[in-house]
């Protein structure tokens, strides 16, 4: 009973919109709708069981719509909420209240960041960061409730497949993902035309990623065939005999699942001769969390005049000498991760502040790269916003995963600018560059994605970002970044200069750079200006 299968499980729908619409809480949200996605996955099954009986463009079209339901809501939830001052006609004993919690955790992060500690010491004090920070959610939903105008917010629809290709360059193509039980699907959308494909099962596609993850995302090792698992992970993920993508035109992937983790630019294709390329030699790629949250992004509103062009801060001073012994890291440092100095980050600053007029580039670097320096310039209104330094994901706790800066022991600002931090910026910028490790990755939840670094900075007013998705050499990120920059300064747009920075790599005459490892951890996210 495919047609009342169908008409149930829209019904159903309908009640989880229904109740999730009255939530306030980001998290809750979140949280609620995670354990209801399968919903949408069976009802998008049944209707490709639909559509394969007379390929209908109307029920590719629905079933896009539905995807899109499922696909980070919250996250688009928070681009609309971030129009309004949602903190204006707030009682001031709650902003009060905001800025102690804020202050508390502040001081806890200090404290253990800075204080040699017992276990239990450590202990009591990472119960009572949980506690600041359960707290400051708290508050934070009632700032909400408060607000006279988030009352009257009216939350985004998600996009329509019409909408999307009204949107789309001509030469651009929209890839979205879907991964479910027993297939995934695939819908590939250009400005006059569209393809729905099933796929493998998220098992049997997950299986795949992560044997290739493992082989590209190390230094490289002799004998592991790169080439070939790329090649056969680019068959399962883009299968060639149904999927015919111009080259050179560009590609916009919408992620799902483990699919967030994967450069699609190392995936292997066939090119013109039938030689294996690399994605990136035939296509410019950029990455959106969602095609509803792409076009929102898309029409941000740009500023028309920038006080400044870049803002970078780099080379921080982690300690008295920069080593890991003279500062007791302890909540960061107990996940295995050291931080010593990335001396090339310096350097890379320099090199790439040579692009810009020295009265539109301002760089911060040792001592000076502070968040009290940063946070006083947020409002300066640059049209790039660059970070050379570690980057720390907390996986469990996405809020606390952070970019360092300049450690010491003022208990205002203490170094780790947190994402929690992030949201309180007041940003006009064009792109966000996390040049640091793994800057691209946090908390994997189902139906929203990646939860990190890029809901923070696109609520602060960002409108792309370029982060990386693996640990990388300081070296090869500076020669990257270098790369980069330069062709944004010969004009290329953003997705077009990272391509051609990637290429340079891929053709490098040092045969150990041609390996993915180096070139393709950085990935653009947002949206892109295009050219």
């Amino acid at each position: 009973h495919l047609d009342q299968a169908i008409h149930y499980l829209k019904k159903a729908i309908k009640v989880v919109e229904s109740i999730r619409g009255e939530l306030i809480s980001a998290e809750l949200k979140t949280s609620f709708l995670t354990g209801k996605i399968e919903i949408y996955h069976q009802l998008i099954q049944l209707l490709y069981e639909k559509y394969q009986k007379n390929k209908s463009k109307p029920i590719m079209a629905e079933a896009f719509h539905f995807a899109e339901k499922a696909k980070a809501r919250t996250l688009l939830d928070l681009l609309n909420e971030s129009r309004i001052e949602i903190r204006k006609g707030v009682k001031p004993e709650l902003l009060a209240a905001e800025k102690r919690y804020m202050q508390n955790i502040s001081q806890l992060q200090t404290q253990l960041a800075t204080t040699p500690l017992t276990t239990q010491e450590r202990e009591n004090l990472l119960k009572l960061l949980q506690k600041n920070e359960d707290e400051l959610q708290k508050i934070r939903t009632e700032i909400r409730q408060e607000n006279p105008f988030y009352a009257q917010l009216k939350f985004p629809s998600v996009t329509h497949l019409n909408e999307v290709q009204k949107h789309l360059h001509e030469h651009t193509y929209l890839l979205e993902y879907i991964f479910a039980r027993p297939y995934s699907y695939l819908w590939v959308i250009g400005r006059h035309q569209s393809q729905w494909i099933q796929l493998a099962s998220e098992i049997n596609l997950g299986r795949q990623i992560n044997r290739y993850l493992k082989m590209i995302g190390q230094p490289p090792a002799m004998g592991l065939p790169v080439k070939t698992y790329g090649a056969l992970l680019g068959q399962l993920l883009l299968p060639e005999e149904q999927i015919t993508l111009p080259a050179n035109t560009t590609l916009i992937i919408v992620p799902d699942g483990q699919l967030h983790y994967l450069p699609f630019e190392t995936l292997v294709v066939k090119n013109d001769h039938l030689q294996n390329d690399y994605l990136i030699q035939r296509h410019p790629i950029s990455y959106a969390s969602s095609a509803s949250v792409w076009l929102f992004l898309r029409q941000r509103l740009k500023s028309t005049h920038y006080n400044g062009d870049l803002l970078a801060f780099g080379d921080p001073v982690f300690s008295v000498k920069d080593t890991m012994e003279d500062v007791n890291l302890a909540l960061y440092r107990e996940r295995g991760l050291g931080f010593k100095r990335l001396p090339y980050t310096s350097d890379e600053i320099k090199t790439i502040a040579r692009y810009f007029s020295k009265n539109k580039a301002k760089i911060y670097l040792r001592s000076q790269a502070t968040e009290e320096n940063l946070k006083a310039e947020c409002n300066h209104n640059f049209r790039i916003l660059h970070f050379a330094t570690h980057g720390m994901i907390d996986e469990h706790t996405p809020e606390r995963s952070c970019i360092l800066l300049t450690i010491d022991n003022n208990p205002q600002e203490d170094g780790f600018l947190q994402v929690q931090e992030i949201f309180n910026l007041k940003l006009n910028t064009q792109l966000v560059t996390l040049s640091a490790c793994q800057t691209g990755k946090g908390k994997l939840v189902q139906g929203e994605g990646i939860i990190g670094f890029a809901q923070a900075f696109y609520y602060a007013g960002a409108r792309s970002l370029l982060v990386s998705l693996w640990p990388v050499t300081d070296q090869s990120t500076a020669k990257l970044m270098n790369y980069f920059y330069g062709a944004l300064h010969n004009g290329l747009s953003q997705v077009r200069a990272l391509q051609q920075a990637k290429l340079k790599f891929i053709f490098h005459n040092q045969q150990a750079l041609h390996h993915p490892y180096f070139w393709a951890p950085f990935v653009l996210h947002g949206s892109m200006e295009f050219k």
